[in-house]
């Protein structure tokens, strides 16, 4: 692989020329219909959604590939992938958001271009707005009646007045359409605005996965992105206008303003054009990512919810019939400890199955039949740059949801005796071992999966070393025992959030949870 800085954009060429060439026996000419793929990262997410339109970075999500000012065409960038071979996808977590598509490679280049263009000058058409919103609403029904889902609302719902999770990043025709329009607040300005402020190359990260030669992947990349014109604003009366006569001529000699908003070299009509609309035209780009998680993390550090919530258990009627028992602790991220995995071996020790362990203790009683211990680092919200949420959720038989204080003694005795004994160097050590051995053997995954999961480890917030990026996810480096007392220490009563999770609440339950945008529930 190869790392080059197109103007702004950094971007890591991945070519599987060789392996498709020597491993797969492939002939050049086979290489035309073996799947390309592509993914871009951009540093922001909901938790940046301004307060008078909650769920916008995943509106804007939808909203970006509804045409360009090159590719006028409203779902035209799915139409040409779909046709060629290949498929799109996106999603919209806290801190970032994502967006792939793959292909025959016969296709690449053209597929890359229209997806260059949709993020870098799209025209945000607002008549594309009602359709896009219905599927918004679609998505946040589904999700809905998801008990994880629901689970992780209800954690946002008791956090601290002012922090981020209080906000309803899902995102529905209420948070998108009705609210904004009773409060009068002008969603095309906003879409623009939140496009305009984080949407810049310097915010973005781009993977590409292709069976090319290296020289050529670059040369696609470069000819896609090098020469992007800075377009700023443009209204959709005006970009209809201005797709007619511009095509391939577009903003020629203008690469190295793009993402800045300076329109120093840009005297063209197009700009002119801009300036006599600026009355309707936000003049102010929005507040920083970086700096509103500065503020957060001053004023909050790791805690989205107030410890005095620990005192107290939260019951749920669950969707699906069952029990189960939710202990959550509150840590300091660890979005960069990819070398030390502080929260792999921690997890490791609790969610041991063998003799002595807890799921064999309770096993053993009739307490209960499963148990998961971690902090899920592929989750944004559960792994991000404020805090982390380490997890041990337990699944109760009706015995142990009857004895569920023991069942939480239990996992509190066992913790208390992993902190007596002190940290391991040789169970970090065999843990790290199978981690390589893990790695060396893996199996050859899909392009778009490659190139998703990169993507999002270029993202600045993660702070990997360039040359860790294809291990980081896997491979142990750094036994660091301090940083592994620390974490355990967290892990006590005063910092514990317990909920108990049980169809046979229903009717028992005394609070409804349900503050007319989010998921409801009791």
């Amino acid at each position: 692989y190869k790392l080059v800085q197109v103007g702004d954009l950094e971007v890591l060429l991945v070519s599987s020329y060789g392996l498709c060439r020597e491993s797969r026996g492939l002939q050049e000419e086979d290489l035309l219909s073996a799947k390309a793929a592509a993914a871009m990262c951009v540093q922001v997410g909901s938790f940046s959604d301004p307060l008078e339109a909650e769920g916008l970075a995943h509106f804007l999500e939808h909203m970006v590939f509804m045409g360009s000012t090159k590719y006028p065409k409203e779902n035209g960038y799915d139409h040409f992938v779909t046709s060629h071979g290949g498929a799109c996808n996106a999603f919209t977590e806290g801190e970032f958001t994502v967006f792939q598509f793959d292909v025959t490679c016969e296709y690449f280049r053209k597929a890359l271009d229209i997806f260059a263009q949709c993020l870098t000058a799209p025209l945000l058409k607002m008549e594309a707005a009602a359709r896009e919103l219905q599927a918004i609403e679609s998505e946040f029904q589904q999700a809905s009646v998801t008990d994880e889902v629901r689970l992780q609302q209800l954690f946002c719902h008791g956090a601290m007045d002012g922090h981020i999770l209080r906000k309803f990043s899902w995102g529905n025709k209420r948070s998108l359409d009705t609210v904004p329009k009773e409060r009068g607040v002008d969603m095309a300005r906003m879409l623009h605005l939140f496009w305009k402020t984080h949407y810049k190359l310097q915010h973005m990260k781009l993977v590409v996965v292709a069976p090319k030669k290296m020289e050529e992947l670059e040369e696609d990349v470069r000819k896609c992105f090098e020469l992007q014109p800075d377009l700023g604003w443009i209204d959709e009366d005006q970009s209809q206008s201005q797709s007619k006569g511009k095509g391939k001529s577009q903003g020629k000699s203008q690469g190295k303003s793009q993402g800045k908003g300076k329109g120093k070299s840009q005297g063209n009509k197009k700009h002119k054009a801009n300036e006599a609309k600026a009355s309707t035209v936000p003049a102010d780009d929005l507040e920083s990512q970086d700096s509103m998680l500065l503020q957060q993390h001053h004023k909050y550090g790791f805690q989205a919810v107030d410890p005095v919530s620990s005192k107290s258990l939260t019951r749920v009627v669950p969707i699906k019939a069952a029990h189960k028992l939710h202990l959550v602790w509150q840590w300091p991220s660890q979005q960069r400890d990819y070398r030390k995995k502080v929260a792999h071996y921690v997890a490791h020790l609790l969610g041991h199955e063998g003799e002595g362990s807890i799921i064999a203790h309770l096993k053993h009683v009739g307490y209960a039949s499963y148990l998961s211990a971690g902090c899920d680092m592929d989750s944004n919200f559960d792994n991000n740059s404020l805090f982390s949420l380490f997890r041990v959720t337990i699944n109760l038989t009706s015995k142990g949801l009857s004895n569920w204080p023991y069942v939480v003694d239990t996992v509190m005795r066992y913790i208390h005796m992993t902190k007596a004994q002190g940290p391991q160097e040789w169970i970090y050590t065999e843990v790290k071992n199978i981690a390589a051995l893990d790695y060396d053997y893996l199996d050859e995954g899909d392009e778009e999966d490659l190139a998703d999961r990169l993507c999002v480890e270029m993202c600045p917030l993660l702070s990997r070393d360039r040359m860790d990026l294809l291990p980081s996810s896997f491979l142990y480096s750094e036994y660091d025992p301090q940083a592994i007392d620390s974490a355990i220490d967290l892990l006590q009563p005063g910092n514990m959030l317990v909920t108990l999770s049980s169809s046979t609440f229903k009717g028992i339950v005394n609070t409804t949870i349900s503050t007319g945008k989010d998921m409801g529930g009791e």
